[in-house]
């Protein structure tokens, strides 16, 4: 038989010692949850806590130790001598309630505001303490004394005349604007812009957005960027519009027209630099990322590894002759923390990445209306799907596989109109995370199978040329597949389908491929690296190249307009 003082005494430490940790998980969720469901929580936890110290106070007591009265009966004893000893010694029982009470605060401290990445989960793992005792010592770090510490572009709708100029300041900048020019000493052109603050994230930010159009197809061109009284100003960088292209029948089919590299998966690992390095020394025009960047995992503390990451890209992705690259991006699952998370919990990859607003009736249909913070919402979704073309050449469409938007409904309306809007483009691309022909994980996993009900129609349809896949830490490639219209079936080899490329390879530690599976056509052996692709009149030729900048895989998909 138990003795039953002495469960008394173990159940009520440990309820002590269980307490403390769930009060240094509450610290690290209140950043994720509700006002009210933390407050209740913490209303619950108290409750806990002195129903505890009374069981903790007259354990200590050597008759209730050896005793042996079945539990009812001790229970009440136990009161009563713990009312006992609060006249007798108020003091000790007050000195043992500060005492938990210090540890409970002491363990908060100490988990409160915590950030925990992934890839890997050692680096900038980190509280709001050890932040605040660390901060400025990490050269990447976006602090006051650096001004305007990002500066890096997104890819605008048209390629050839649009693009977006984003950069991060840690004060509010009142009127942002950018000097612009064809050198460094004739940046006369000053265009204005806009500037908010990033709210839900554990630091002063403010991203501010200067959208440049009417550009020049094909031209270099140098800017600055700051308040436009010059009080704050970013270092000149440069950058290039791509060439516009009228009519293809004036180039060679051995011309390389526009070239680009894409991957995904980046995280801290220390071969993104080395493959980042890559990418640009490869002169592309333009970079497709595929999601996972930072992976925060949507914790709002997670500023410094974004900072990390941003130093390495805005370092790294520039030309042989120093022009920035404007910027392609996806969402991923380790930016959003889940699955169809509301937009408003996503707390840097919409504000990072702001593409610009668009007409929402090919999605919510003609007339719809919004509130004001729907139409916010409605923007902070758009933000996540988008098009960008090279025109007369390349049309690019960047997809979110259902960890915001659903696959269905307004995005796959969007998809369609946007893919039957540019019939005359030879070429194709769609860029995700999530694949729909995983190369690792289940062909029948939830998220493939959604995405070849939801869209590979779409791609069969407007004979997509080159689908872009992450998620999967590895590079694949398959032949062209067309889906097959049989549910819970994936498809079937056409040549005149869909080449489904993985390339979340940029960083993370790499996948084995699943080598085997029928529709995957390359062996290569799991590596860091990136796909390299060069558009020429009649084809798209695509590479993969390793961190070491050897080719590992080539191959080619011709133009979908046939007779071109």
């Amino acid at each position: 038989r138990w003795n039953a003082a002495v469960a008394v005494h173990a159940g009520a430490w440990c309820g002590l010692v269980a307490f403390g940790c769930y009060l240094a998980v509450l610290s690290v969720m209140l950043d994720r949850v509700e006002v009210w469901h933390a407050a209740a929580t913490m209303a619950a936890l108290l409750l806990l806590l002195l129903a505890l110290l009374p069981a903790v106070l007259v354990s200590w007591h050597p008759a209730l130790v050896r005793s042996r009265k079945p539990l009812r009966a001790l229970a009440v004893e136990a009161l009563e001598m713990y009312w006992a000893m609060l006249r007798r010694r108020p003091l000790r029982v007050l000195g043992l309630a500060l005492l938990c009470l210090l540890l409970a605060c002491a363990l908060s401290a100490g988990a409160c505001g915590v950030c925990i990445p992934d890839e890997p989960n050692t680096t900038d793992l980190s509280s709001r303490l050890s932040r605040y005792l660390t901060r400025g010592s990490q050269p990447f770090e976006c602090t006051k004394e650096k001004g305007v510490c990002f500066v890096y572009l997104l890819a605008g709708s048209d390629m050839s005349s649009e693009v977006q100029v984003i950069f991060h300041t840690t004060r509010p900048v009142h009127h942002p604007a950018l000097r612009l020019g064809p050198s460094p000493e004739e940046m006369a052109d000053v265009f204005k812009g806009s500037s908010r603050k990033v709210h839900r994230i554990d630091t002063d930010r403010y991203i501010s957005s200067v959208y440049l159009r009417h550009l020049q197809p094909n031209t270099t061109y140098f800017f600055d960027c700051g308040e436009m009284d010059g009080t704050l100003r970013s270092d000149v960088k440069s950058f290039r519009t791509t060439p516009r292209f009228d009519s293809l029948s004036d180039y060679t089919d051995d011309e390389e027209l526009v070239s680009f590299v894409v991957a995904g998966d980046i995280g801290a690992w220390d071969p993104a630099e080395r493959v980042t390095a890559h990418m640009g020394a490869a002169d592309p025009f333009f970079v497709l990322i595929g999601g996972d960047i930072s992976y925060d995992n949507s914790f709002p503390t997670c500023h410094v590894r974004w900072d990390r990451i941003l130093d390495v890209l805005c370092g790294g992705l520039v030309d042989s002759r120093g022009r920035s690259l404007p910027l392609v991006v996806a969402v991923g699952n380790h930016e959003t923390g889940g699955q169809r998370v509301p937009s408003s919990l996503v707390p840097f990859m919409i504000d990072f990445f702001p593409y610009e607003r668009r007409d929402s009736a090919h999605e919510y249909g003609e007339g719809a209306t919004f509130s004001a913070d729907a139409y916010e919402e409605v923007h902070r979704r758009q933000c996540l799907y988008h098009a960008h073309r090279v025109p007369g050449l390349w049309l690019g469409v960047v997809l979110d596989t259902g960890l915001v938007n659903y696959h269905s409904g307004p995005q796959s309306r969007w998809l369609d109109y946007t893919l039957a809007l540019h019939p005359e483009i030879p070429f194709s691309s769609a860029l995700y995370h999530f694949p729909l022909y995983p190369s690792y994980r289940s062909e029948y996993e939830s998220t493939a199978v959604t995405g070849r009900m939801a869209w590979q129609w779409l791609f069969d349809n407007y004979t997509l040329s080159v689908a872009f896949e992450h998620h999967d830490h590895n590079y694949k490639r398959t032949p062209p597949i067309r889906g097959s219209g049989v549910p819970n079936h994936s498809g079937e080899v056409d040549e005149r389908g869909t080449v489904y490329v993985g390339a979340a390879t940029w960083a993370v530690e790499p996948m084995e491929l699943q080598a085997g599976r029928w529709y995957i056509a390359n062996e290569e052996a799991a590596a860091n690296g990136f796909c390299a692709v060069a558009v020429r009149r009649r084809e798209m030729a695509l590479r993969w190249v390793d961190e070491g900048g050897v080719v590992r895989d080539e191959f080619q998909v011709r133009s979908r307009l046939r007779n071109s």
